[in-house]
């Protein structure tokens, strides 16, 4: 059974919510980023790294 911190569950639900905005084409990283509660976008790219594995424009060309 994984056990995640709130914190770390709070983080898990912004970047899937990022990720769906950024596959979706609602936003751009900047505002995805700003959408889930991110005010510093290096931040939100290299939580966002960390959790997919690629930057948060490659999931935007993508489409």
């Amino acid at each position: 059974m994984l056990r995640f911190t709130v914190f770390e569950y709070l983080r898990e639900v912004r970047l899937n919510r990022a990720m769906a905005m950024l596959r979706n084409q609602e936003a751009n990283v900047t505002e995805a980023a700003a959408s889930v509660g991110y005010s510093n976008a290096s931040a939100f790219a290299e939580q966002f790294c960390k959790r997919f594995g690629m930057k948060p424009s490659t999931v935007k060309k993508l489409r």
